[in-house]
């Protein structure tokens, strides 16, 4: 489970990593990530396993897609 900060990005951390301002259009782009992540994980380790940064990030996103559907 993700531990870190999961409060809602701001406007300019949105338009900075390239999420839409749609905050329904956003938490697909977050669930999609997480997916892609964690299927395919990374060039030298195929999917993704607890601990590893392609997991941890998945796990980001994830959170970030619930505290947008908790909205």
């Amino acid at each position: 489970m993700f531990k870190g900060s999961t409060r809602p990005l701001t406007k300019s951390e949105v338009q900075r990593m390239g999420f839409a301002d749609d905050a329904r259009q956003r938490r697909r782009q977050h669930r999609r990530a997480a997916k892609r992540l964690l299927k395919s994980g990374g060039f030298f380790n195929g999917n993704s396993m607890r601990g590893t940064t392609f997991h941890a990030v998945a796990m980001w996103h994830l959170a970030h897609a619930r505290v947008l559907a908790q909205r």
